[in-house]
């Protein structure tokens, strides 16, 4: 079995050069090498891959143990080594009616219920509703956070 990092690493030596624009020469290059999910749109036909290269970064996925990963994640297991625990990034983002199982209780109502929560507690300060002790409107937000609760705010206003 050949070495996937060296089947990759060889795939760029012959490829380094070449023009993205040739790859357009394949009519179904766009329909091929983008994807579509709740009006997002990605597009990754614009890079120099093409079918041979996204069968060598599947195949290191594979061989590095990435898609078992993956499944790990989404079956519930504890793969936050650092916590010991299952990181719940798909039950966060999930819309599904399927229960997300973690150590034999399904986590969605509580996390439904606390985005309920959230949405009236932000309803309630952008309308006034809410008031700081002084009666007065809230006017600035701190964010205290670190790593992966500190990520989202600062993207957020990084991109405003």
């Amino acid at each position: 079995m050949t070495d996937p990092w060296a089947a990759l690493a060889e795939y760029h030596r012959k490829t380094a050069n070449r023009r993205i624009l040739s790859l357009f020469d394949d009519k179904a290059r766009f329909a091929d090498f983008s994807a579509e999910t709740d009006g997002l749109l990605l597009d990754y036909s614009k890079t120099n891959i093409d079918r041979d290269g996204l069968k060598l970064l599947l195949d290191l996925a594979r061989a590095t143990g990435v898609l078992a990963r993956r499944d790990r994640m989404f079956q519930g297991d504890a793969i936050n080594e650092t916590e010991d625990r299952a990181a719940l990034h798909t039950a966060l983002r999930s819309r599904s009616d399927q229960p997300v199982m973690i150590e034999g209780r399904d986590v969605l109502p509580p996390l439904r219920l606390m985005r309920k929560r959230m949405y009236a507690f932000a309803e309630d300060l952008r309308s006034g509703r809410l008031k700081t002790a002084g009666g007065g409107l809230f006017r600035n937000v701190v964010n205290i956070g670190i790593g992966g609760s500190d990520l989202g705010p600062r993207m957020a206003v990084q991109a405003l």
